[in-house]
């Protein structure tokens, strides 16, 4: 009998958790209802003139904010191979280093990466994004620019633990589109955005291999050295 009083608690208690769960999705379904039946109102009251300079100013964002927002993922994007081209450049001889070694300067980024981004949606809260964005810029742009210079594992370790943090912090420019945009036209602007990631794909190798051809041994510099001094500066003065 106590084992029948158990299951039959226990069932009680999953037939009301399920019932819980169905009002709570549909709470959030009328929700997303009344939100659209707004916009859709919105919509249809505005007049011509007003859609047309809707339009306008959307054309204006798309010209000024987005090509901003993208081409800063593009680098940063571009940052993200550059071990792996170094390594092929020379970088993996000349410092040293162990298979195991080039793959934690490869996969440590991803500890300043992963802890700073919650911290930078935070941020974008408490300053401009204008600013935050820009102190990103800074930040991932002189550490990754430092790896030219540097002369151990360690040093490059701890760079690209900086390269990370910065990077983090440019995490919130999805955010930040979110403050410009309905939420209708979002989806195709934030599918460029992620986009500049497989271009810059694309991209890295094509550059690697130019400098390599060009560069290897200019001013007494290894290849590897010039690919993060290049990359890393033009992120400084983006």
């Amino acid at each position: 009998m106590p084992s029948e009083e158990v299951t039959s608690h226990d069932a009680n208690t999953a037939l009301n958790r399920a019932k819980e769960d169905v009002k709570m999705s549909t709470l959030v379904h009328m929700k997303d209802e009344y939100v659209s039946g707004i916009a859709k109102h919105a919509d249809s009251a505005r007049t011509p003139e007003e859609a047309r300079l809707e339009k306008r100013f959307v054309r204006k964002i798309d010209f000024i904010i987005l090509p901003l927002l993208t081409s800063m993922y593009f680098l940063a994007s571009l940052d993200r191979g550059d071990v792996g081209n170094a390594a092929v450049l020379g970088m993996a001889d000349e410092l040293h280093l162990t298979s195991h070694q080039l793959s934690t300067c490869i996969s440590i980024f991803y500890v300043g990466y992963v802890t700073f981004q919650m911290p930078g949606y935070f941020f974008l809260r408490v300053m401009p994004a204008p600013v935050q964005l820009g102190i990103a810029l800074m930040f991932w742009g002189t550490f990754n620019t430092l790896i030219c210079i540097a002369r151990s594992y360690g040093t490059v370790v701890g760079l690209r633990v900086g390269v990370g943090v910065g990077e983090a912090i440019l995490q919130a420019g999805p955010l930040y589109l979110s403050y410009w945009y309905k939420r209708e036209q979002l989806a195709t602007r934030g599918a460029i955005f992620f986009g500049m990631s497989a271009v810059a794909g694309a991209f890295n190798g094509i550059i690697a291999y130019g400098i390599g051809k060009n560069l290897d041994g200019a001013r007494g510099w290894a290849p590897w050295r010039w690919l993060f001094l290049i990359e890393g500066s033009s992120i400084d003065h983006f």
